[in-house]
């Protein structure tokens, strides 16, 4: 007997169709600080399924995670905490990169670093954001040094932007990482309706599947 094949629903299609799609800002797109919602579980290692009411919620943790981070980092910006490294660490950099350090350290300190010559091409780097761990101080300091490069054309106060984005990539929680679903709802109770429905980057943290867009799907409904 010839079963037939599952349908499958075309999803570069359907994110530019009224079937999957990032709420929109002209509704309320959730209430999860007020309003009852169920957490049904957790798919791929990254993707989590929440029904509120006739809605049904997609939510990529580290895209939501990515978010709240960034906001914080925001709202910190004008005094980051740092942490001296017990023990400091030796950077090489190039002649134009040691230039370019020279040029940004006004925006070096203000993202937390602290940095002193050591030498014609050497950077002895004391002092790290304190949400930085100590095995990522050299790399993510060499990326800000990458970037004053990449984004010469930017404005002191949009490089900052750039970088406070990589870091709150970086120590967002991962795909295939590990969270409970205390920590799943206390991450989605922090965002309010008015809240911004992408990461930083631009990648939607939230999808919503209505109850009759299930029906449409399934030919229940025209």
């Amino acid at each position: 007997m010839d079963i037939g094949k599952i349908p499958v629903l075309n999803i570069s299609t359907a994110a530019q169709s009224p079937i999957l799609k990032t709420p929109k800002k002209t509704e309320p797109a959730f209430d999860f600080v007020d309003a009852p919602f169920d957490i049904i579980g957790q798919v791929f290692g990254c993707y989590w399924l929440v029904q509120q009411g006739s809605n049904l919620y997609m939510i990529d943790q580290h895209a939501a995670h990515e978010r709240k981070l960034y906001e914080k980092f925001m709202k910190e910006t004008a005094a980051i905490a740092t942490q001296q490294l017990l023990v400091p660490v030796v950077l090489q950099f190039s002649p134009l990169e040691i230039t370019l350090i020279e040029q940004n350290m006004t925006l070096i300190q203000e993202l937390g670093f602290e940095v002193e010559p050591f030498g014609p091409q050497t950077i002895l780097l004391r002092a790290v954001p304190i949400l930085l761990d100590e095995a990522q101080a050299g790399g993510m300091f060499t990326d800000l040094v990458d970037s004053f490069s990449s984004f010469e054309r930017l404005s002191s106060a949009d490089l900052k932007k750039e970088q406070l984005i990589q870091l709150a990539c970086k120590h967002a929680i991962k795909a295939g990482e590990q969270i409970s679903r205390v920590e799943l709802a206390a991450l989605i109770k922090s965002f309010t309706p008015d809240s911004a429905l992408t990461c930083p980057h631009g990648r939607p943290w939230i999808i919503k599947l209505t109850k009759t867009d299930f029906e449409k799907m399934f030919k229940r409904v025209l």
